[in-house]
């Protein structure tokens, strides 16, 4: 029997808006900050990259057949990118930053990526893929854990049309450059069952030397786990997606800076 194909129905266009997302936001964007603000330090370069990726994203698919929404993870905010015709869920992740979360051994936490890959419980990895895991991340804490998984699953994707398959798209950088992109399809176990790289995407650099000394520390490792214990169901509901809306005059509604 033949390995099932697998793959990431999105045109170049929207492909190209995610990419130039990111590369604008640890580039130009970050240029441009440093010029308007003249500050003695810039402890927060780290996380003003992800603010402007996530802006980028939600400017650059205004208005076409995807749905971003601000989602809450504890202190996080990330970018939930739906796309309604073929029912994907799409969000963003350095590379090294999923790695350490296959990896991950610990059993009080949860990545909300572990819990947005229920749709693809159907998924398999092609024999000659597999690979040995440091233990079964969906086994190994004991009873309840699928329940609640599917919980932050729901707390996540409540305002969300029915979801078919969710893609997590990583990148890698080196100072002010975009090197990589790929999309993945997970399985249940955080396995790679499809890779789809888009790196040949990339626009050329701006050739701006600007950032070369900025370190690559992912700033946003400790903010998006969370704790396994089920919610109270009479206690508000604080870590709910929320939508990005413009209001008629142009004004951007969202979340608080």
């Amino acid at each position: 029997m033949s390995e099932k194909k697998y793959e990431v129905p999105l045109h170049k266009i929207g492909k190209l808006a995610i990419i130039e997302s990111i590369a604008n936001a640890i580039d130009k964007d970050l240029i441009d900050f440093k010029s308007e603000n003249k500050l003695v330090t810039y402890n927060s370069i780290h996380m003003l990259k992800w603010d402007f990726t996530n802006t980028n994203l939600v400017n650059k698919f205004e208005n076409t057949e995807f749905t971003c929404y601000v989602a809450k993870r504890g202190a996080w905010r990330f970018i939930l990118l739906y796309d309604k015709i073929n029912k994907i869920l799409y969000t963003l992740m350095r590379r090294e930053r999923f790695e350490q979360i296959q990896s991950n051994e610990k059993t009080d936490k949860v990545h909300y990526i572990e819990s947005l890959v229920s749709p693809n419980k159907e998924l398999s990895v092609p024999d000659q893929l597999k690979r040995s895991f440091q233990g079964d991340l969906f086994d190994m804490n004991g009873e309840g854990r699928e329940e609640k998984l599917q919980e932050v699953f729901n707390d996540l994707t409540q305002n969300l049309g029915p979801i078919e398959k969710y893609v997590l798209i990583t990148f890698e950088s080196d100072k002010n450059m975009l090197t990589s992109v790929s999309a993945l399809l997970l399985t249940s176990k955080l396995e790679i069952a499809y890779e789809e790289d888009w790196s040949d995407l990339i626009p050329a650099s701006y050739d701006s030397d600007e950032g070369a000394n900025e370190s690559q520390e992912t700033y946003e490792d400790g903010f998006e786990e969370i704790e396994l214990p089920i919610r109270d169901k009479s206690v508000p509901k604080e870590d709910e997606a929320e939508p990005f809306i413009r209001k008629n005059d142009g004004e951007k509604k969202g979340e608080d800076s």
